[in-house]
C-alpha cells in the first residue's frame, strides 16, 4: 500500500523516480556560449522577446518592437 501512496506523492512533487533533473554540463557537454561572445551591435535597455521569420530578427523591448 505505501509503494503505490509513495508513487503517487512523488509524482506531485517532483521526487523520487518522477524527479526532473538536468545534469551538471561538464564533459563531452558544455553550455552553447554563442550569445555571451557575440558581438553587440545595439545597446537595448531590457530586450525580452525573439523571433526570426527565416529573413528578419524581430524583438521587442516593453511595447516596442524592433527589426
Amino acid at each position: 500500500m505505501m509503494g503505490p501512496l509513495r508513487r503517487a506523492i512523488d509524482r506531485f512533487r517532483g521526487a523520487g523516480d518522477a524527479a526532473i533533473a538536468l545534469p551538471p554540463l561538464d564533459g563531452a557537454f558544455r553550455p552553447n556560449q554563442a550569445l555571451e561572445a557575440a558581438e553587440r551591435v545595439l545597446d537595448i535597455k531590457a530586450p525580452d522577446n525573439l523571433a526570426y521569420d527565416g529573413r528578419r530578427v524581430f524583438f521587442s523591448s516593453g511595447a516596442t518592437v524592433m527589426e
